[in-house]
């Protein structure tokens, strides 16, 4: 019997590495790369975020210690001038043992030991009294009035420089004063005269002004027409005008204003403004 034919067995090829997996290692390999670069500029920027930080940390630091700095300096200063500033001015008046006989002698008392000194006799026998002496911009001058027998009715001034002590010399104030000592009032601190310009005669000009006590500065400050008039009578003797001005403060005063128009049978205050020495010293 014959044999049957043999059979040709196919057997299949091996399978072969396809190109992806044969270029998988080197994917992934990029992909860590990639992943390792990301992180590592991401640790870059934070590391520069975190010194431009510190940077400005560090230049808010030196800013904050040069102010304090300057600070303690100024406050150093500060105290130093305080330290080096002159005490308490001295209160100054006049006595005479006999008025118009013996001369008068200039005292000087300390505001804080009270301790009482005589610093200088007048080389007179006139009465003199401290008209002003100002608290402010102290230039060691004060106003003096000299006293003669009879009638005052208006003031006789001088300067008096109380640490040369030297003679009594006329006050550059005094040829601008008014007519009266009613018609000046004395500011608290007293630096400044407010002067009224005002009598009964009908043609008169009348005004106000802010004289400086010590260098006599002459500063217009207000001006009546017609029947207006600051005065509300006037005296028989000397025709002294009565005055109504008040200082509310060191800086302003009020007066009151006045209308004498004929024919009206009693005198009108028309109104009593404020006037203010920061409007008119600079």
């Amino acid at each position: 019997m014959p044999l049957p034919p043999q059979k040709d067995t196919i057997t299949p090829p091996a399978p072969s590495s396809s190109p992806l997996h044969r270029h998988t290692g080197f994917i992934i390999a990029i992909a860590l790369t990639s992943v390792l670069l990301v992180i590592a500029a991401v640790l870059a920027y934070l590391s520069w975020d975190n010194g431009l930080r510190l940077a400005r940390e560090n230049v808010q630091l030196l800013t904050a210690a040069t102010t304090l700095q300057e600070q303690n300096q100024t406050l150093q200063t500060q105290l130093t001038e305080e330290s080096n500033r002159p005490g308490p001015v001295p209160f100054y008046y006049f006595t005479s043992a006999t008025p118009f006989i013996t001369p008068a002698e200039l005292h000087a008392t300390d505001p804080v030991t009270g301790e009482d000194t005589v610093i200088f006799t007048m080389p007179d026998s006139a009465l003199y009294e401290v008209i002003a002496q100002p608290r402010r911009w102290w230039t060691g001058a004060i106003l003096i009035h000299k006293i003669i027998e009879g009638e005052n009715i208006s003031y006789i001034p001088f300067l008096f420089d109380v640490a040369a002590g030297a003679e009594l010399t006329p006050a550059p104030v005094g040829p601008k004063l008014p007519f009266g000592i009613t018609s000046v009032s004395l500011s608290p601190d007293e630096r400044y005269f407010a002067a009224v310009y005002d009598s009964p005669e009908p043609t008169a000009a009348r005004s106000l002004a802010f004289l400086d006590t010590i260098t006599g500065v002459k500063y217009d400050v207000d001006t009546l027409a017609g029947y207006m008039r600051y005065a509300s009578s006037y005296s028989d003797f000397g025709y002294l005008g009565d005055f109504s001005m008040r200082w509310i403060d060191s800086d302003c005063i009020r007066i009151s204003r006045f209308d004498w128009t004929p024919g009206i049978s009693d005198v009108t205050l028309i109104d009593t403004p404020l006037f203010c020495l920061s409007d008119y010293v600079r």
